[in-house]
């Protein structure tokens, strides 16, 4: 079998043999390994989506762009085959500076007919939509931008740029190639540069690394490969080149593990508004949806409704706050959690019944104001039904503002007698 790996060195080995500088080999490099993907593999497909706009770079060495807006008539997309999408750090750039090169109102008209290259700065991104202080246009684009990404001809990211100023074409070095085709060898160096990289940290950024059909990362020092990972491996469903399809055929432990490894991910992943942080999963979450065909609300799909809500949060000093909009979540039965007390400890803090045993452990949403009686059994270990030091799986909830409403303030793990069989009906928010 041929891998990428085989395919980069026999394609630099050909090219090399022509007098071509280190630079012009870069680039002639990376399109031979775009038609090569083109003609061998199935990733490639002609473009079903267009963005709402695009910009035309013209005929290699020209420095006239043009802003199109694919719903003219002229620039119908029949004949093309995609474009290309990149994906680079803003950084802060200055309120002066935002003007000057974003599209915005004022330039909107101007671009439309045709502008220079010396109008953006070193590092652009696509400019498919209006900057953002035009509200109403990006509340129409950022939902789309699951078929942006997932219908590009490419992605190329800048991971060695920090900031729009940094240019990212040149290169310092003769191109390196690394590939992986199992989990024996060390990929760290990969790690290192791109998956730690101040550009994947972002959380639009995840999405758009998942809906990608095919990625070139530009670095600094040059790196070029193709990684590919063992089915065992969470991230061997990230690269799914039609996400989420590998989803539809990993069985259920594997997929309960991909969600937890996706979310907590995505948690980590830093946003510049937090209000982005559920739209800038959507794409991801929709998709998901159609494979597992059941519905996803708030973080959790229906089907590992028990498994999911078993999620902790990393220490903090901060009260776990959710969106008053987000309504309930489930209905549930309330139990009575007996006269037992928590104890704070370094880790985890546990529980301890009246007479000062440790029954269990939990861990707290809150810092503050932790007050309860009550508990959900989400799960159990599978003992005997009347084995009253069996393991509970439990989340401790405390009445909200609405009656017959709770919310959760501790997540745990308790032995069985430690829990009323007294219960009510309520809803968890």
């Amino acid at each position: 079998m041929t891998t990428n790996g085989d395919i980069f060195a026999s394609l630099y080995k050909k090219l090399s043999r022509n007098q071509r500088t280190e630079s012009s080999l870069y680039f002639v490099l990376l399109r031979e390994w775009l038609q090569e993907c083109d003609e061998s593999h199935y990733c490639k497909r002609s473009a079903q989506f267009w963005p709402t706009r695009v910009i035309f770079v013209g005929d290699f060495g020209s420095p006239v762009l043009n802003l199109w807006e694919m719903k003219c008539e002229q620039y119908k997309p029949s004949n093309r085959d995609g474009y290309i999408a990149l994906s680079h750090c803003w950084g802060r750039p200055e309120r002066e500076d935002q003007k000057g090169f974003c599209t915005n109102s004022e330039n909107y008209r101007h671009r439309l007919d045709r502008f220079s290259e010396d109008d953006l700065p070193k590092t652009f991104k696509k400019l498919l939509k209006l900057h953002d202080e035009e509200d109403s246009d990006w509340n129409n684009e950022a939902g789309p931008m699951v078929q942006v990404f997932g219908s590009a001809y490419c992605i190329i990211t800048t991971s060695s740029t920090r900031n729009w100023k940094e240019g990212f074409l040149e290169r310092e070095s003769t191109p390196r190639f690394r590939y992986h085709c199992d989990n024996k060898i060390d990929i760290g160096e990969f790690k290192a540069d791109v998956d730690a990289g101040l550009l994947n940290g972002r959380a639009w950024v995840l999405q758009e690394r998942v809906l990608s059909r095919r990625t070139i990362h530009l670095l600094k020092i040059t790196y070029i490969g193709s990684v590919v990972m063992v089915p065992r491996r969470k991230e061997y469903f990230l690269l799914d080149p039609e996400f989420p399809e590998r989803l539809s055929s990993s069985g259920y432990h594997s997929t309960i593990t991909f969600i937890q490894f996706l979310f907590e991910k995505y948690a980590q992943s830093g946003l510049s508004k937090k209000s982005d942080r559920e739209i800038a999963i959507s794409g991801l979450v929709k998709r998901m949806e159609t494979v597992f065909k059941n519905e996803y609300r708030h973080g959790i799909f229906a089907d590992c409704l028990s498994r999911l809500l078993l999620w902790r949060r990393v220490p903090v000093h901060t009260n776990l706050q959710f969106n008053n909009d987000q309504g309930g979540l489930l209905l549930v039965q309330v139990w009575t959690f007996r006269n037992c007390r928590t104890e704070r400890q370094m880790s985890p803090p546990v529980i301890l019944d009246t007479d000062l045993k440790d029954v269990g452990f939990c861990w707290f949403d809150r810092t503050t104001n932790i007050h309860f009686q009550h508990c959900v059994v989400i799960g159990m270990r599978k003992d005997t039904e009347e084995d009253a030091e069996k393991a509970y799986y439990i989340l401790l909830v405390r009445k909200a503002s609405l009656e017959n409403q709770y919310e959760r303030v501790v997540l745990g793990k308790i032995k069985a007698r430690c829990v009323s069989k007294e219960y009510c009906k309520g809803e968890l928010s």
